[in-house]
């Protein structure tokens, strides 16, 4: 499923959300509406992926649990498409040590 945020402005930043969980992707949807970012959602790394290469939003946030691709392997073909690709990562807390390596090596900063 792919969902589209209404923002009128063309101009506003694009923020990416990809997450399995809907109630995740709500909240997050209302943060960055609420901040006049245009949003769009997704639920899976494939289509996350084709939507990056065609939208090139300003911002991803991908969580790494995600059917199809999973965030990680999805986050590199993103940033080998686009070296400049801004991802963020989200994550159950109880997998930290191991978000930490795939972040990084999926092109995180610090």
């Amino acid at each position: 499923m792919v969902r589209v945020t209404e923002v009128t402005d063309e101009e506003a930043p694009l923020a990416l959300l990809v997450d399995n969980n809907e109630m995740a992707l709500y909240r997050m949807n209302e943060i960055f509406r609420q901040r006049d970012y245009r949003v769009i959602e997704c639920q899976n790394g494939d289509k996350a992926v084709d939507i990056f290469i065609t939208e090139k939003p300003d911002l991803v946030i991908i969580s790494l649990d995600i059917p199809g691709l999973d965030g990680h392997v999805a986050a590199r073909e993103m940033r080998e498409s686009i070296r400049e690709a801004r991802n963020s990562f989200t994550t159950p807390r109880n997998t930290i040590e191991i978000t930490e390596y795939a972040a990084f090596s999926a092109g995180a900063v610090a």
